[in-house]
């Protein structure tokens, strides 16, 4: 089995954060995005792992090849033209028939992964959704098997949406639809090609999907849900910090990195702080920072905050701050 990990977009509902960084190695709870991604998936012992790249690709596979030993491929998509057209690129490196497992670069996941690739047949991992028309969304035959595919419908028998893990065992019948799909420059929502469609095709022409629901979804794709997968996430392996250490308060849903200096502040909950951070006279909720990160005079919630930044605000007031990384802000007059 191999694994294809589409990560080529540019994460632009994440900026400024991802102008200098790509998103899958953002942090979030003391570690990076693509690390609790690939942790999972790792215990599959895929034959190679096929990154499909683009924007700061190469930093992705420089951390990849540095903190990883797994078989790994990276294919770069130089021009964006949808998810189908990103999968369509691993097809030269499958074998016919290889069972294929897809997973989204921003989506990270609570799932029984020996439970979906022991399944006989092609499996979609769903999760329902209140608003239907942000997303894939299936719909079942009689049989609870999947009958349909519909990307971003206005109106659907389901609210399970799509969330991002495919897994694919007629992966000659997929790329074949995929490869037509782009040779034809056939375009479906949003005006690109989609993974979605080819799926449809499948189903057409025999193909049996069955589902999986998700025992958790967590989205990385925006600030506000970056956020609540950190404290989602610091509420299960939450406590990484010493009182005696850092000489402050904390709350349980703490995460500190080595090297971090703390002097008269308060971190309050569901904080993940990078290494060889120093923060003085603040105070800190709600918040990720990255490493190498000074902080003075700062009242902060909501926040995001990228490596090697400094900031000294006004501890008077209470502020939401998101800075990319090398930035030095200094507004505490």
């Amino acid at each position: 089995m191999k694994i294809i990990i589409p990560v080529a977009g540019k994460g632009t509902r994440l900026r400024p954060l991802t102008y200098s960084i790509p998103k899958v190695l953002l942090p979030v709870a003391g570690k990076l995005v693509i690390d609790y991604l690939l942790q999972p998936l790792l215990e599959l012992n895929p034959s190679e792992i096929i990154f499909v790249t683009g924007y700061l690709g190469n930093d992705i596979e420089e951390y990849v090849r540095e903190n990883y030993s797994c078989a790994s491929r990276f294919i770069v998509q130089d021009e964006y033209r949808g998810l189908g057209h990103a999968i369509s690129l691993a097809s030269p490196y499958v074998g016919p028939d290889e069972p294929v497992l897809i997973v989204l670069g921003d989506t990270l996941f609570e799932v029984d992964l020996q439970l979906v690739v022991s399944n006989p047949d092609n499996v979609i991992c769903v999760n329902p959704v209140e608003d239907i028309r942000r997303f894939g969304i299936v719909e079942f035959n009689d049989e609870e098997k999947i009958c349909g595919f519909l990307e971003k419908p206005e109106t659907a028998a389901t609210n399970l949406a799509i969330v991002g893990i495919y897994y694919i065992r007629e992966s000659t019948m997929l790329f074949k639809a995929l490869n037509n799909n782009v040779q034809n420059d056939m375009r479906g929502a949003g005006g690109e090609i989609q993974l979605t469609d080819a799926l449809q095709v499948m189903l057409t022409e025999g193909a049996v999907f069955d589902s999986v629901l998700l025992d958790n979804w967590l989205d990385c794709g925006t600030v506000e849900t970056m956020l609540d997968t950190n404290s989602y996430l610091l509420g299960k392996n939450s406590g990484d910090f010493s009182e005696e250490k850092i000489n402050t308060s904390a709350d349980k849903k703490v995460f500190i990195q080595d090297g971090v200096e703390i002097e008269n502040s308060k971190i309050g909950s569901d904080v993940s702080i990078g290494k060889n951070c120093r923060i003085k006279d603040s105070v800190i909720v709600n918040t990720i920072i990255g490493n190498d990160v000074s902080l003075n005079n700062v009242n902060i919630k909501n926040s995001i905050i990228g490596n090697n930044t400094s900031l000294s605000l006004n501890k008077d007031f209470r502020f939401q701050v998101i800075i990319g990384s090398n930035a030095e802000i200094n507004n505490s007059g």
